[in-house]
């Protein structure tokens, strides 16, 4: 929904002689994930070829950002396990949280707003003064309106920060707090609705405690075969991915329908145990990811933020351009995903990388222990 979300850790910063490359890859190839499921559903539209992509094949990349969310509760618990029951942190969590969010999204909130004022697009935005405050403070009691489309999850996270903010004030008051949460989500779930946003109450919050969970599981040595484990969880995933291309799900899976739930819920258990495995195999075998993977995942907030007006763009071009109907549709398929990250690659380095440097005070940060638990 990353997470959008991204360890405050260069890849290069180490804990037991290795790296965390692993974190890097995974949010990589969870970016690509859901850029190939949109990817798939452009090509799918009458204007861009109305073909279903290799039978449908990328409908599982939603499980992207299942993963994102997980990853985002694993960081949580790993940078700042010991912020917890400490106030006198809680101003530096703040500001870091907000640094990491915050900057990217509103220049691509007022780029998409731009853009869509002056060029006409079928997809009517909501660019009302009142929808814009809330879209840009990522807080308000609809979080599926915000103009830039991916910003819904951002919503999730921003809660989730909240709620971690009450551990780092007191233990007891974050248990307290996440506890009913938790009783929240459940009561909402079982009656089928309550008076607070759809966001708050939505299960896949649950998602951000697996992520939790796997970060004590890694920091507690409880993954005894990790290439066991590992292997295991990719084939578990990979038949879930196979079910949902059979039974042919679109994905729409966060709006509350059971079938919806049970995938993203699967989806991120999963996740959780192929996260603590990944790590666990890193730390045991210093596993070395390709640089390939480091700068997808670096770029992957960049990539996720961006990606769902540039295949639009992307779109205009082919079409203009003559390409689509002209191409097999497999190329199309991969001029979009190509040129989508080719271009949030680019709006990490030139726009969010820089925006943090120059709002981040520099200092030495001392590694994240795994074992801080």
């Amino acid at each position: 929904m990353g997470t959008a979300d991204q360890p405050d850790m260069p890849p290069h910063v180490t804990a037991k002689g290795t790296s965390f490359g692993t974190l890097q890859l995974g949010r990589g190839v969870a970016a690509m994930l859901v850029v190939m499921f949109h990817a798939s559903h452009f090509c799918a539209s009458p204007q861009y070829g109305h073909t279903v992509v290799l039978g449908g094949f990328f409908e599982f990349g939603h499980s992207g950002v299942s993963f994102f969310f997980v990853l985002s509760g694993f960081i949580m618990a790993l940078v700042h396990s010991r912020d917890i029951g400490r106030p006198q942190r809680l101003g530096n969590f703040i500001r870091k949280r907000l640094v990491r969010i915050y900057p990217a999204y509103w220049v691509m909130l007022v780029l998409v707003v731009v853009i869509a004022t002056r060029i006409p697009n079928r997809q009517v935005l909501d660019t009302s003064p009142g929808n814009l405050f809330f879209s840009a403070l990522l807080f308000g009691p609809d979080n599926m309106k915000s103009p830039v489309g991916v910003a819904w999850t951002l919503f999730h996270e921003m809660l989730y920060y909240a709620v971690f903010c009450t551990f780092i004030l007191s233990r007891r008051l974050g248990v307290a707090v996440a506890c009913l949460w938790l009783a929240t989500v459940a009561f909402t779930y079982v009656n089928g609705g309550s008076p607070l946003p759809d966001y708050v109450t939505s299960p896949i919050n649950l998602l951000f405690g697996m992520g939790v969970l796997s970060y004590r599981a890694v920091s507690k040595g409880w993954i005894k075969s990790p290439m066991t484990v590992l292997i295991g969880s990719f084939i578990v995933f990979g038949i879930a991915a196979r079910i949902e291309i059979l039974v042919g799900h679109t994905g729409q899976l966060y709006l509350g329908e059971p079938l919806g739930v049970v995938t993203t819920v699967g989806y991120g258990l999963i996740s959780m145990v192929l996260l603590a495995a990944m790590v666990t195999c890193e730390q045991r075998y210093a596993v070395k990811v390709p640089r390939l993977g480091l700068i997808l995942g670096s770029a992957s907030y960049s990539i996720y933020l961006t990606h769902g007006p540039m295949l639009a763009v992307v779109g205009r071009v082919l079409v203009r351009l003559h390409l689509v109907g002209n191409l097999p549709i497999l190329v199309i398929f991969a001029l979009f995903v190509g040129g989508v990250t080719a271009v949030g690659i680019a709006f990490h380095y030139a726009v969010e990388a820089p925006l943090m440097r120059w709002l981040t005070p520099r200092r030495r940060v001392a590694a994240p222990s795994l074992t801080a638990a």
